[in-house]
């Protein structure tokens, strides 16, 4: 195995940059071969390509844009009325379309969260193609526990658990899934 940086015209064919890294790895009589390349062209985009060799023959893949190191932006969680956070209660969608909601949750005085409570609601384009169940950590006063929290289709966060039994209750929630398409 083997990595050597290349240089070529080929960008201006349109079909590889510059520059970039070669790897061969050679099996028994077989011959395989695969370049991975990562090139900022054109308009500043990041796009990838790879070329492949084996036995069934040469396979270029083209050039396909792929996500950049840039965060996604994070929204607010939008909490039922009860509901409230000192820490954070956030979600995100990064580029592949993977939704990340992290939150530490606490219930308002007066309020109560029993089996079934609906906690928060995530908008179109956050939610799952199927309902997801996730195991979150509960503290109610100095007890700490577990518990099921649900992100249905609808974008319903229900929390699933015992009910609470003092004002102190905090759910830390933690989840991540791929958003409908």
């Amino acid at each position: 195995m083997f990595a050597a940086a290349c240089a070529t015209d080929g960008k201006t064919a349109g079909w590889l940059p510059e520059s970039y890294g070669f790897l061969r790895i050679h099996k028994v009589n077989n011959y395989y071969a695969m370049a991975e390349y990562q090139v900022v062209w054109p308009n500043a985009a990041l796009w990838r390509g790879y070329y492949n060799a084996g036995d069934d023959g040469l396979k270029w893949s083209g050039w396909h844009p792929i996500a950049t190191a840039t965060p996604p932006q994070e929204f607010d969680l939008p909490l039922l009325d009860g509901w409230y956070t000192n820490d954070r209660a956030q979600y995100r969608k990064t580029q592949e379309g993977l939704v990340v909601v992290n939150a530490i949750l606490e219930l308002s005085e007066g309020y109560s969260a029993s089996d079934s409570t609906q906690i928060a609601g995530l908008p179109e384009g956050f939610r799952p193609a199927t309902p997801f169940m996730y195991p979150v950590s509960v503290q109610d006063g100095s007890t700490r526990a577990s518990a099921i929290v649900q992100i249905g289709t609808n974008g319903t966060i229900i929390y699933y658990g015992a009910s609470n039994t003092t004002a102190t209750f905090r759910i830390y929630l933690n989840a991540a899934f791929f958003a409908a398409s």
